[in-house]
């Protein structure tokens, strides 16, 4: 008997989703932006106000013709009330936009008037220098749109966690404009 039921049970799931309808069915995924730039800071580790360069590069050989480059930056991790620096959850991952000092949001075209430049051998591309203005863990995201291309090509995240400086008796500064606003 419990054969029976069963089979009949599992004999009507599978008529039933064999007959489903087109909108049972899960949707096509979303198209992701390719990963094709690629991106590195000069340090994985740095300081407020430390100097450094944010890079991003395709092969020289591809010749493409930058329209438009823009940055993102997520807040992944700040420094606690107890004084060392923090994991955020995933969910309280925010979009930060006084994080850097030079760093910019858009940056303008390039072309025959303004070709990409020559960042290391054999890859052409944008160098950004730009200094950190807070505490915290960061990715650095860079997106560019291509001519000709329908879809922006993306960098992978670059990871940057920037620490408070030293002073001479080897303690930390730590002055509120490091901080997060809001916590």
């Amino acid at each position: 008997m419990y054969r029976f039921v069963m089979g009949a049970v599992l004999g009507s799931l599978f008529a039933w989703v064999a007959s489903a309808p087109a909108a049972r069915t899960a949707p096509a995924p979303k198209a992701k932006p390719p990963i094709k730039v690629e991106a590195w800071v000069s340090k994985a580790e740095a300081v407020v106000d430390e100097k450094l360069t944010f890079e991003q590069s395709v092969p020289a050989k591809w010749n493409v013709e930058v329209k438009l480059v823009t940055h993102r930056v997520v807040r992944a991790g700040r420094w606690d009330a107890t004084g060392v620096m923090v994991n955020l959850p995933t969910e309280e991952f925010r979009e930060e936009f006084n994080a850097f000092d030079g760093l910019p949001w858009f940056a303008g075209r390039s072309g025959p008037q303004v070709p990409p430049v020559e960042v290391r051998p054999g890859r052409h591309g944008r160098a950004f220098e730009f200094t950190p203005k807070r505490l915290g863990v960061f990715l650095i995201y860079a997106e560019w749109t291509v001519k000709g291309e329908a879809a922006p090509w993306h960098s992978p995240p670059v990871v940057l966690t920037v620490n408070p400086p030293v002073d001479p008796l080897g303690r930390l500064v730590i002055k509120p404009e490091y901080l997060v606003e809001k916590e």
